[in-house]
């Protein structure tokens, strides 16, 4: 009997030992189990960091730090910081030395030559896998990303260019309907002479337009009227600049007769404006070209101005009833990038996610490129949107998205100063200039 209650007592205590050690192994799995969560909860998240060029006060740099509260909020695991004042030359430079800013904010459509230099990574793939397509973008901002097939960088601000916003009360002093604006060239130029009036010795009380210094410059005057004129400045089957288009010599004519016969009359009421006024907003130019965003400033900042807005005229005479285009803005991902799928899932938020689009467009009063979310539906039915909302859907233009884009506009900007003044042949000016185009496309693709 003592021996049997001995076996007894020792099995009964193998299995306590045995139940023991299982609850240790429990407790120990349990142990490891939560410290592995509370270690990823504690691990570092992804930080992505986007650059533009912008000081910290300008709104564009408000805009990105509002959409990256939102997007930080969510938790992904990556956090992003916007840092300002990334010029261009530096942010070329710091891809060079590996410590660019993963996102770039990229003026359209230098997409297509900062790809080919080597400065952004192509986004074919990662779009492709984080479904960002063509569908969900107005086409023409989403094209002037590609080249030769390769998608440079997604879209996600347009310009539409151009709106036409005009003074009523001037519009009404000097007879003409203030809710009529001109829908034709012919009737610009009807409408212009009514409205450019002097005193009784010739001195410049206003102007009805002056339409050879359009937004940001000459190259953007150089393309809007030839357009107007129906002129094109690249052909992409041939792969070959078009600047001696005829049509755009035509352009280049109306705007010079303009230049020689109003050029006193521009300088005269540029004079003396008082400070915080330009032509427009001191009642001295009736009509002018203008995206939403310096529109809807003039109308905020002056809101004693009686300012209507619609789309730019159109050209019949030349068959052009669409001459509109769209500039605006694109985010590159920078070639090298350390963490390419984090800094898409950004790209993506900012672009293609209704949530992040509409943080950024509202904040900023610009047109998104993406047209499939809400916000973009609801301009369409604001009164003051609508005539930029209707721009951005209908028009296919842009400018040349090629390799040599920065070239191309330079020798614009360049030769168009002796153009007005006649000091150079149209016609041979413009082939040069496409000579230059080609050239330079030639030598960058076939460096690449």
């Amino acid at each position: 009997m003592r021996l049997r209650a001995t076996k007894q007592q020792g099995t009964e205590a193998g299995q306590h030992d045995h139940t023991m050690r299982s609850m240790l192994s429990l407790v120990s799995m349990v142990i490891c189990l939560v410290l592995a969560v509370s270690s990823a909860e504690a691990a570092d998240p992804v930080i992505v960091r986007l650059g533009h060029r912008f000081p910290e006060n300008d709104k564009w740099h408000l805009a990105f730090s509002q959409a990256a509260e939102v997007f930080n909020a969510r938790e992904t695991g990556i956090e992003l910081q916007v840092e300002p004042g990334w010029s261009v030359d530096k942010y070329k430079v710091a891809v060079a030395a590996g410590n660019a800013p993963e996102v770039y904010l990229v003026d359209s459509p230098q997409a297509p030559a900062w790809g080919v230099s080597g400065f952004l990574a192509p986004l074919n793939d990662l779009a492709e896998a984080a479904g960002v397509t063509r569908d969900s973008f107005i086409p023409a901002a989403w094209d002037q990303n590609l080249w030769q097939g390769t998608l440079h960088a997604i879209p996600i601000q347009v310009d539409p260019n151009f709106g036409l916003i005009w003074n009523k009360e001037l519009f009404g002093i000097v007879g003409l309907d203030p809710e009529a604006p001109p829908r034709t060239v012919e009737e610009f130029d009807l409408m212009f002479l009514r409205l450019t009036r002097s005193t009784a010795d010739g001195t410049p009380v206003s102007v009805g337009m002056i339409p050879w210094t359009l937004t940001r410059g000459h190259a953007n005057t150089i393309y809007t009227w030839g357009w107007l004129f129906g002129g094109e400045f690249y052909d992409y089957e041939q792969s070959k600049a078009t600047a001696h288009d005829p049509r755009v010599i035509d352009a280049l004519e109306y705007l010079t007769q303009y230049w020689e016969r109003y050029e006193p009359v521009r300088a005269a009421l540029s004079a003396n404006i008082p400070p915080g006024y330009n032509r427009f907003t001191s009642g001295r130019e009736a009509m002018m070209l203008s995206t939403p965003s310096n529109a809807f400033l003039i109308m905020r900042d002056f809101p004693e101005m009686d300012v209507g807005v619609t789309r730019m005229f159109n050209n019949p005479v030349a068959g052009v009833e669409n001459a509109q285009w769209i500039g605006g803005y694109v985010l590159g991902l920078s070639a090298g990038a350390e963490n390419p799928d984090a800094a898409f899932d950004v790209i993506k938020f900012l672009t293609a996610d209704p949530e992040g689009v509409e943080t950024f467009a509202s904040s900023g009063s610009w047109v998104p490129a993406n047209f499939t979310v809400p916000y973009f539906r609801s301009l369409g039915t604001d009164p003051l949107w609508q005539p930029y909302a209707d721009i951005v859907l209908t028009t296919t233009r842009y400018r040349p998205a090629i390799p040599a884009m920065d070239v191309y506009n330079a020798e614009l900007v360049r030769v168009f100063p002796s153009i007005l003044r006649r000091n150079v042949s149209f016609i041979g000016t413009m082939e040069e200039i496409s000579k230059i185009v080609d050239a330079k496309v030639a030598e960058m693709t076939a460096a690449k």
